[in-house]
């Protein structure tokens, strides 16, 4: 991924990239949460693949400020402690480990997005509600 920080516009812009046939249709346009809801609608055991998705970034998140507090301890350590020299090598890796999961759960989110609206693209009907602007329920 070449940026750091993703959101669902980037999605959009890839899938449209990806299926340019789908640039005029009003699914595109709406919020991913609300086309998820949709997609749980129409097939939940295909909708959970996105959840698990988002459940698998949270985790990946939690997990680099895990991580980024274990560097800090080390980084105390260092600077503190008896050894020095593991605890700057743990503190260099921990580091980089927690900037890792981080940039990882970011494409996690982006491919969460994409997947959304991959999904989306082959329900019958998705764009009635989208077309006429939110009227419907």
């Amino acid at each position: 991924m070449p940026r750091w920080h993703h959101t669902p516009d980037d999605a959009r812009r890839l899938f449209l990239a990806d299926v340019p046939h789908a640039r005029n249709r009003p699914f595109v346009s709406a919020d991913p949460n609300v086309l998820l809801a949709a997609a749980e609608l129409h097939n939940k055991p295909v909708a959970g693949e996105v959840t698990r998705m988002e459940a698998v970034a949270m985790m990946q998140r939690n997990l680099a400020l895990a991580l980024a507090a274990a560097s800090l301890a080390a980084l105390v350590d260092c600077a503190a402690g008896p050894h020095r020299l593991p605890a700057a090598c743990c503190a260099l890796l921990l580091s980089t480990a927690a900037v890792g999961t981080l940039w990882t759960e970011r494409r996690t989110r982006h491919y969460r997005w994409l997947k959304t609206l991959e999904i989306c693209f082959w329900i019958p009907d998705i764009d009635t509600p989208f077309a006429s602007g939110g009227d419907h329920p």
